[in-house]
């Protein structure tokens, strides 16, 4: 009995600790800065790329209709954004997806353009 109690606060403390609670509204807005200059960085060839702004928080599953292109049904949640710009005489929306927890760039996806 002493070993299936030890194993159940063991196995409770190991999940608490791979996937700690996070506040994602804040984590969201720490997060910009770096997403914000990174993907700057990608676009360097755009005639005028505009601030990254925040979209939501989406979840394990979980996709975001742009209108014209659907981003989601990552395996984990995601911090979503996007950002517009003009290249070529025209403009384009990206969509940024970023990691959670390393508020690293997972993949930009053009969800409009013209």
């Amino acid at each position: 009995m002493k070993k299936m109690i030890i194993a159940a606060v063991t196995l409770a403390s190991v999940s608490t600790f791979a996937y700690p609670e996070l506040d994602l509204g804040a984590r969201a807005e720490a997060c910009l800065p770096l997403v914000d200059s990174s993907y700057t960085l990608s676009k360097s060839g755009a005639e005028k790329v505009n601030p990254v702004t925040f979209e939501k928080v989406l979840f394990a599953n979980e996709t975001h209709d742009f209108g014209f292109k659907k981003v989601g049904n990552y395996e984990t949640d995601k911090l979503l954004y996007s950002a517009t710009g003009s290249e070529h005489s025209g403009w384009f929306q990206d969509a940024i997806v970023v990691d959670v927890l390393t508020c690293e760039v997972s993949e930009i996806i053009n969800v409009y353009s013209e």
